[in-house]
């Protein structure tokens, strides 16, 4: 066994430790789950949440449309429906919207060819051909109760997003600071365990726990609010209209586990290296904040309706809004890179990655030139 690799070992187990003690960080990651999950709860006991969906779950068929339909009449004549009423109409409305979106699927993808042959510009043509392309993908036909994988997606980008955010900014921003505010970053700095490897051994545990909330959080959510399969193949655009991505509920959802896990450790990145600079835990923790709210704070004081869609796209770029995830796949954006449209979340994780790999290199060299 190497002498470094049991160095090493050493140094994460002390990390670790140090990471227990912060008894502040773990109350509020637990105070922040049980408001997340309230907050789920709620959300998962709207009327259309829990649907009755008996017969109308599965691939279309015309005798499930002509159900849905005289279902649908029988409804809006009652008076006074019951709360079982009303979620069995909530599966009629499920079925008929699929209906209507399969059916105007060949007519809005014809549309979209027609623009992008009058389309002025080639990268204009690109765009519109690629935005087709994705929209004649989209299976419309299953139906049945998504609300279950609608609501896992809504918490990454809610309850999650907070849980990382606390793990970022208390965990990740101060990880160097702290150590100038005690007193031992001289000691550490000219320990004999070696800078590099210190470095190495509080990224390891800043990405093991970031890894870890996310795993914990998901399958927490999993355990408390799945319900059956059948929302499992159904098209995100039952909740994001917008969205041209031929996805599922199910792809989608585990697409963003894996973005958010991407974004996360890059930031994980960031805030190390911003906290080998800054010696006050105060400052890390602010431009900690910064970093990774400061995006949806400039979105929600500063922008409005008049705001040009490149700013608002440029955002999404951002580490602290990307992090939320299902801000990329909401609505068609793509990049323009050479005359070429690249989808906004392929763009995304490609900057996300190049930027780490140049920010880790970056923090070796000046970590083996750091004095306390």
């Amino acid at each position: 066994m190497k002498k470094s690799d049991s160095t090493l070992r050493e140094l994460v187990r002390f990390e670790f430790y140090k990471l227990l003690q912060q008894r502040f960080l773990w109350l509020l990651l637990l105070v922040i789950l049980i408001a997340g999950l309230y907050f789920s709860v709620q959300r998962m006991g709207w009327p259309w949440a829990d649907r009755v969906n008996t017969g109308f779950e599965g691939e279309l068929t015309s005798e499930m449309i002509a159900r849905a339909e005289a279902g649908s009449e029988a409804y809006v004549k009652k008076t006074d429906p019951t709360a079982e009423e009303k979620k069995q109409n909530a599966s009629y409305h499920n079925v008929l919207e699929a209906a209507s979106a399969y059916d105007k699927q060949s007519k809005d993808v014809s549309l979209l060819r027609q623009e992008g042959e009058e389309a002025s510009t080639v990268y204009e043509k690109r765009q519109l051909s690629l935005q087709a392309d994705l929209t004649e993908a989209i299976d419309y036909r299953p139906v049945g109760n998504y609300q279950t994988f609608d609501q896992l997606l809504t918490f990454s980008g809610t309850g999650g997003y907070a849980l990382l955010a606390v793990v970022l900014i208390l965990g990740t921003a101060v990880s160097f600071s702290s150590e100038y505010q005690t007193g031992v970053a001289a000691y550490l700095y000219s320990s004999r365990h070696g800078r590099k490897q210190l470095l190495t051994a509080k990224l390891m545990v800043s990405i093991a726990l970031v890894t870890g909330t996310i795993l914990i959080y998901n399958l927490v959510q999993l355990l408390c609010f799945f319900r059956g399969h059948s929302g499992w193949e159904i098209p995100i655009q039952a909740a994001y209209v917008n969205s041209p991505y031929p996805l599922t509920f199910a792809e989608l959802y585990g697409i963003s586990i894996l973005y958010q896990w991407v974004i996360a450790v890059s930031l994980v990145i960031v805030l190390s290296f911003l906290s080998m600079l800054i010696k006050q835990t105060v400052v890390a923790v602010f431009l900690g904040g910064l970093i990774v709210g400061g995006p949806f704070l400039i979105e929600t004081v500063l922008f409005n309706t008049e705001t040009p869609d490149f700013m608002l796209n440029l955002m999404k770029f951002t580490q602290g809004q990307a992090l939320s995830v299902y801000v990329l796949f909401r609505e068609y954006v793509t990049v323009n890179v050479f005359g070429y449209p690249v989808l906004l979340p392929i763009a995304v994780l490609v900057v996300t990655l190049i930027t780490t790999l140049i920010l880790i290199k970056l923090m070796y060299r000046v970590i083996g030139r750091r004095m306390a």
